[in-house]
């Protein structure tokens, strides 16, 4: 296959996530002239659109959970939002692997932390993350202090 020819995902126009993340991959690959170099990001994405979090009961909830594309030994990753929280703090983590479903589990790799009550933008440093055990679900969660809404909103989360 050349450079011109397309490849059967997209002449099929198949849909799943996982075939256009591997069309994705593929075509990266073509434009670098091989494999991955660990350069460009792996997955990039927004964080709903406004609010995707309000909660005042001081449990960690999942925002937001999907399967990585590819399982990979190292990643970088960089996660921002807009939060508030109204007393207290809100912390807004980044987990890979754990448990479908459940909030409390997996490797923290990001988190960021609102501590005012009027919305503020909120960011990780990026940093780079070792997977020794290849897991591919990521879930973004939120908490809130016991009794004081928090918010989070317009969040991105890259892995590269």
């Amino acid at each position: 296959m050349d450079a011109t020819t397309l490849p059967p995902a997209l002449i099929e126009r198949r849909s799943r996530e996982r075939e256009v993340f591997l069309l994705v991959n593929a075509l990266r690959r073509r434009a670098q002239g091989g494999q991955p170099t660990g350069s460009g990001a792996l997955l990039s994405m927004r964080i709903g659109r406004g609010d995707v979090f309000k909660d005042s009961s001081g449990n960690e909830l999942i925002i937001d959970q999907f399967e990585m594309p590819i399982a990979v030994g190292s990643f970088g990753v960089t996660f921002a939002g807009r939060g508030s929280s109204v007393s207290g703090s809100a912390i807004f983590r980044v987990r890979l692997g754990g448990t479908d479903g459940l909030a409390t589990d997996g490797v923290v790799i990001a988190e960021i932390v609102a501590a005012s009550p009027s919305i503020q933008r909120i960011a990780t440093t990026p940093a780079v993350v070792t997977n020794t055990a290849f897991a591919t679900l990521i879930k973004i969660t939120g908490q809130s202090t016991a009794g004081h809404q928090a918010q989070f909103r317009n969040g991105t989360l890259a892995l590269n």
